[in-house]
């Protein structure tokens, strides 16, 4: 066995210092101490600022919310919506008169697209709605 180098007790055998432990507690105390007066300080002076009302004061008017406000009956607002979109999809109407554009119900536009197929009519040469409605408005012009 190898043989211990100074004292064979196996533990240390000098003390703590007392005075270093007191120290070190006053230390923290004080330390402790100043950080709560510096805290203290810092409310009573946010305290003091806020309660002179400079920024708790409305400096604006009111502004009202703009429309829609809060809905006071949600189902019957949406039931009148629907109702409302079901009649355009299930009738006939103009949506644009001076343009010759008009509107057909929903299922006759779809039997209309059985018969008919997607494709462009002869008469229309492939053109789209939008590119027809500038032709005749060109046209329409002297």
């Amino acid at each position: 066995m190898s043989e211990l180098r100074g004292d064979s007790r196996g533990h240390e055998t000098r003390d703590i210092s007392a005075g270093g432990v007191g120290c070190f507690a006053i230390v923290l105390v004080l330390g402790g101490a100043l950080v709560l007066l510096l805290i203290g300080g810092m409310f009573w002076r946010l305290n003091e600022h806020f309660r002179g009302g400079a920024a708790t004061r409305i400096t604006s008017d009111r502004i009202d919310a703009p429309e829609p406000k809060l809905q006071a009956d949600p189902e019957r607002e949406m039931g009148k919506f629907r109702g409302r979109e079901d009649a355009i999809l299930n009738s006939y109407g103009w949506v644009d008169r001076g343009a010759g554009i008009a509107r057909i119900p929903i299922e006759r536009a779809m039997d209309l697209i059985v018969q008919r197929g997607l494709s462009p009519t002869p008469n229309t040469a492939g053109k789209t709605p939008l590119q027809m409605q500038q032709e005749k408005a060109t046209e329409a012009k002297p």
